[in-house]
């Protein structure tokens, strides 16, 4: 038996601070709880001291490990996603349930909504799901850039910026500035989310095993959401009206829409071309909205207790919108009309429904290849629908993922710590892009915008 004196104390601190820190995240913490009393000496065995402390790190990196694997920002949530059966639909439901969340996708065509039920259960993927070879490289070099940056951080710091409380790793010149952080599950997208396998033959037996044994369902109910009378009986049956089987809806996204079809100048189109994209674009998400808000028993209400509720309790919509609600396109008339009245319900809605905990963002997601939007090949702007992942992570909860692909494993790094700040704004994924870009991780929450324009002063 030997006494364990100051030196040996930190020979001991020194093994941990030279690879305990680089190993597990939030190791300080520990170091400075065992080592803060240094002139404190106990006899023990030096060979049980050295295999104490290989234990120890072991038990912590394990820790570190599972709880980086099974942090998912969406655990335990309850989507609905329309339009879910292809494109941006079935990129934002594949997101969805990756990230833990029990996700319901509609649309009209049953066979669509089967081939993504099958995606995320680990199925082959179809053409507008698919990523080019480049752009999987760009986004893993990304990702590669995100991590290391990530690994010289060190531990997690908390701050303020502009008023708006994050939660981000220390800051040094230049060290996030120029990443787009935690794309590298993007391109794990086009092989589907494989995180389980199950059965297609009933809507509501797909799911799939979560990393801490948890199951997450992906399930579909075909409706077309133009249907007032289809759309009111879809959301009494999710919602349990009908048999009381069902359970609440913590997201509602609006993706469901079509382009303009023919396009012309004014004077040239037919006035029931309007009249029909009206009704998809605009009227549709008015269906599903008031429909949940009269038939759910968390939405129909105003909360005495909403303005001081925790962030995680607060109820989300999403509208899918586009840039052309913002501006003005020669020859898109009538698709622009449409963006522009989506504007306005979000806008609205996030002013009537904030006193029941509902907050409310539209999100645009640029220029996305899909069939009811083809793009001509090598079009500069065009992104994919997967490679929405990161601006919609931040619009439904307020954080994003950085993954390390080496180790497989990742960090949720909060950005913005209540979201109901921005309720009744708007995002842009190219902006979203652009200022992670250029200002670091930690300002993502430059990019959004209020749709209501700025009081007007002389």
């Amino acid at each position: 038996m030997i006494v364990m004196g100051t030196s040996t104390l930190l020979h001991f601190h020194a093994f941990f601070t030279s690879f305990g820190s680089r190993l597990v995240p939030g190791l300080h913490s520990v170091r400075v709880l065992l080592f803060t009393h240094a002139s404190f000496a106990f006899p023990i065995d030096q060979m049980a001291m050295k295999s104490f402390a290989k234990s120890l790190l072991l038990c912590l990196l394990i820790m570190s490990c599972s709880s980086a694997l099974s942090a998912q920002l969406l655990k335990g949530k309850r989507i609905l996603v329309t339009g879910g059966g292809r494109g941006i639909g079935r990129a934002i439901a594949l997101i969805c349930h990756e990230e833990g969340a029990n996700v319901i996708v509609t649309s009209r065509t049953q066979s669509e909504l089967e081939e993504t039920i099958n995606l995320a259960n680990g199925g082959s993927c179809t053409s507008d799901q698919a990523i080019s070879d480049e752009e999987k490289q760009k986004r893993l070099k990304q990702s590669a850039m995100a991590a290391t940056l990530l690994s010289r951080r060190g531990g997690r710091s908390t701050s303020k910026i502009s008023g708006k409380a994050t939660s981000v790793g220390a800051r040094r010149a230049g060290t996030a500035s120029k990443a787009r952080m935690g794309r590298s599950s993007v391109s794990q997208l086009v092989d589907a989310v494989k995180t389980g396998s199950s059965s297609m033959a009933s809507s509501d037996n797909n799911s799939s095993s979560g990393d801490d044994g948890s199951v997450n369902q992906m399930t579909y109910r075909v409706c077309d959401v133009t249907d007032e009378s289809q759309v009111e009986s879809m959301i009494r049956e999710i919602v349990g009206e009908n048999d009381g089987k069902g359970a609440d809806i913590d997201i509602l996204i609006n993706n469901a829409g079509g382009a303009q079809s023919p396009k012309g100048p004014v004077g040239t189109l037919e006035n029931q071309a309007l009249e029909d994209l009206l009704k998809l674009n605009v009227v549709s998400p008015q269906l599903v909205t008031s429909a949940l808000c009269k038939h759910s028993p968390l939405w129909n209400s105003e909360s005495e207790e909403a303005v001081g509720s925790q962030p995680s309790d607060q109820k989300v919509i999403l509208n899918i919108s586009s840039k052309a609600g913002k501006v003005g396109l020669q020859n898109y008339s009538f698709y622009v009309a449409t963006k522009f009245a989506l504007e306005g319900l979000t806008s609205s809605w996030s002013k009537e429904l904030r006193a029941r905990n509902i907050r409310v963002h539209s999100l645009s997601p640029g220029m996305v290849n899909t069939q009811s939007f083809p793009k001509p090949p090598g079009k500069k702007g065009v992104r994919e629908a997967a490679s929405i992942k990161d601006c919609l992570l931040l619009a439904l909860t307020g954080g994003v993922r950085v993954e390390n692909l080496e180790s497989e494993t990742s960090e949720t790094v909060t950005v913005v710590k209540d979201m109901m700040d921005y309720t009744g704004h708007y995002i842009h994924v190219d902006e979203y892009d652009q200022v992670v870009h250029e200002k670091g991780i930690e300002n993502a929450h430059y990019a959004w915008k209020k749709i209501d324009e700025d009081q007007f002063r002389v």
